[in-house]
Order: C-alpha cells, then structure tokens, then sequence
C-alpha cells in the first residue's frame, strides 16, 4: 500500500523520492522565512540586481565654519544595506531601500573635496556601490568692531582699534592682520598683527574719516570706517576793552570785553569769587567803597577756556571828606582878637593842602594864607571882618566834595 505525501501518491521508489524532494523544499523555505523574520533580508532572491544608490546634488558648496550638507536614496532588494561616506557622518533608513542624508563640517576654506558614499550589502556577495560629488569650502572673510573716538583734540593723539576679531576658520582666526588709515593723508599703514594704532590729530580742526581693516590669511577682509571730529585745543586769549579809571567814586562799573575767538562766551570773577557767565558788555552795581579786581575768562566754542584771564583794577571810593568846625563855632560872638578858625578835615585817603578850598565871602583865600597839618586846617585873620559866610571844601582823589559854612559876628 503507498502513501501520499503533500498530496501526492504513487507507489514504488520514483513515488517516494519524489515525495521526500518536495519535503526538503518546504523546509528550506520554512528556515528562510525564520531567518528573515530573524535578521531581517540578509539574503535575497536568486538572480537579484545590484545594489542602486543615489545623490540629491552633485556639488554641495559651503563656508568654511558652515556645515555641509546633501542626502539621496538607496535600494538593495531583499537585502540589508550599509551606507557610509569616507569623510563625514551619514544617517540612513534600515532595510533594503530607503534614503540617507549626510552631514560635514569643513575646517579652513577655499578647499575642494570629492566625497564618496559607499552602499555596502551587509551579507555580502556583492560589491560595494559607490557615488561621489564635489565638495566646495568658501572662505569667509573675518568680522571686527572698530572702536575710535567721536572726537579729539588738536595738537594730540587718539586710538583706534579693532576690537572683537574673529573668523569661522580656526587657521585664519590665528593669523590675522590689522591695518589702520589715520585720515590724515598718508593712507593705510603696513598690515601687522596689532589690533590698534595711535593717530595723530595734527593742527586743523574738522572732520577727519579714519579706516581700520582686517585680513586674513586667504585674503579675505572687512574694512570699517568712522568720521572722527578733531576739535580746536587751542584757548583764546581775552581782554578788556573798557572799564572804571583806577581811582572812582561811582558804586558802579561798566565794561567791555573782547576774545582772540569769533564765538566766544565769557566768566567773570569779582574779588576772588568763583567764575559764573557774564556778557561781553557787562555792568557791575552796589560796589563797596574798596579796592575791587575783576577777572574776565574767553571760552570759544569747543570748551577751550583761557587759562590767563585778563585782570582789570580799579578802587571805589564814594565816601565824602568830612570838615568839621573847631574855633568859632557857627553864629558864634567873638572878640576882634580871636578871629583864628580852625577846623578838622578827614577822608579815608590822604588830603593834602591841595584838597582842600578856602572861602570868604565868596571869594577864594590863597593856600598861603591857611595851613593843614595833621587833619587840622588852620586860618588866622586879623582883619577878618565879622558877618562873612567862611566855607572850606575838601575834595578827595576820587572827586568826593566835603563843605562846611558858618559864620560868626563881633561882640
């Protein structure tokens, strides 16, 4: 009696090979189909292609400090696939087809590179499938903050430098090079590896534009510029075109003023006190009877303040001689032979004879006839007729006028 395996039946030998052929089919199927459910397709189906590999760009260009980047497709069917490239990172889908992206980043620029990605069957079996493209690393020029002055005075210096340097390049941002144009004419200097420069600021005032740059060692370079205001150093000189004579009796003074520079404010200074703007024609009122120094001080348009103000003298002197009757008072009786009048003349200056007026009558007594020694005036007259106004006036230096009038009679 035969027996039918899978469905088929048959006696003899032919029948039985048959059947034992169509078992071991079955289970070399089963075991494939374990170790793919396993490991995943590390083995194909006979007669499979080779593996297809694919780029999105051909040329990937980026700068220097920038990362570069490009992906693409693969397929490898029925077979797990690896995919590398021989500089840089890639990132793929597992299994046997899918897409990948690859990632770089470049050092110092210009550079050129050709990158090969590589898909590698993982079972083996096959060659490896390859694909290359370009790689283009820029140059990035280097960046920098100038720092210089708003502005400066003439006659003097001020800097300039760049501050903050730097440059996606390692390489580059080692060796880099400054260079500074002063605006004074002469142009840039030699390029060097200090980041700064003292300027002259020569004698003219104005606008002056100063230029900084920096450079690499590729080349690559960034120029800044400012506008740098070189101000007047140079203070005015002040005077005083009128004020008070020397010696006056008037509480108050007028003055005018004048500076070496077109613009110019004024301070002024009274008896030491502290500077505080005055006009350049000025009035000064209520001034004490003493000696009195005003100091006047130009400041021209950039702040420059003379340094010698220009210093004015003069004394106040409103304060009258005082004349005051010693013998033979006013309305006085006196006998023929007492006729001497005496009185006292003060001032807070020296009186000499030549201040002082005598008067009788109404007319003027020669100085011969008086005398004035230590503040006491002195006039002796035998034939003074009595009944006669007597008069003596004192007039000071600064012009003050001191009076005094009596009159006596005979008894």
């Amino acid at each position: 009696m035969s027996v039918g395996i899978f469905g088929y039946g048959g006696g003899g030998a032919g029948g039985r090979n048959r059947g034992l052929a169509r078992i071991a089919a079955a289970v070399a199927a089963a075991f494939v189909a374990s170790l793919v459910l396993q490991y995943g397709a590390l083995v194909g189906p006979a007669g499979a292609a080779d593996p297809v590999l694919s780029l999105n760009k051909a040329v990937v260009a980026v700068e220097e400090g920038g990362t570069a980047t490009n992906g693409g497709t693969f397929a490898d069917a029925g077979y797990a696939t690896e995919i590398s490239a021989d500089v840089g990172t890639v990132v793929q889908e597992e299994g046997d087809a899918g897409t990948w992206s690859w990632s770089y980043e470049p050092g110092d620029g210009p550079a050129e590179k050709t990158v090969t990605i590589t898909a590698d069957r993982i079972a083996g079996g096959k060659d490896p499938e390859s694909a290359t493209f370009d790689l283009a690393v820029s140059n990035v020029a280097p960046t920098a903050v100038l720092d210089a002055p708003d502005s400066a005075k003439e006659d003097g210096t001020f800097d300039v430098s760049l501050k903050d340097a730097s440059d996606p390049s390692r390489e580059d941002a080692g060796a880099l090079l400054y260079a500074f144009d002063c605006g004074d004419g002469t142009g840039y200097g030699a390029p060097g590896s200090a980041a700064g420069v003292t300027c002259d600021s020569g004698s003219e005032p104005g606008q002056r534009e100063v230029l900084a740059r920096v450079t690499d060692k590729d080349g690559g370079s960034a120029e800044y510029r400012k506008s740098v205001e070189i101000t007047d150093a140079t203070p005015p000189e002040t005077s005083i075109l009128s004020g008070p004579k020397k010696l006056v009796n008037r509480t108050s003074a007028a003055f005018r003023f004048s500076s070496s520079e077109a613009g110019s404010t004024f301070q002024c200074s009274l008896d030491g006190a502290a500077f505080k703007s005055c006009d350049a024609d000025d009035s000064l009122i209520d001034l004490r009877s003493r000696s009195h120094a005003l100091r006047v001080r130009a400041v021209d348009g950039a702040g420059n303040v003379d340094a010698t103000p220009a210093i004015h003298r003069w004394k106040v002197d409103a304060v009258r001689p005082t004349v005051r009757t010693l013998s033979i008072k006013n309305e006085a009786k006196v006998a023929n032979s007492a006729r001497t009048i005496e009185a006292s003349v003060r001032d807070n200056s020296v009186l000499t004879k030549k201040n002082l007026r005598l008067t009788v009558g109404g007319k003027q007594v020669p100085a011969t006839k008086y005398s004035f020694r230590g503040n006491i005036f002195t006039y002796k007259a035998l034939n003074l007729s009595a009944g006669k106004a007597v008069k003596i006036s004192a007039t000071d230096a600064a012009g003050n006028l001191g009076v005094q009038t009596w009159k006596f009679s005979s008894r």
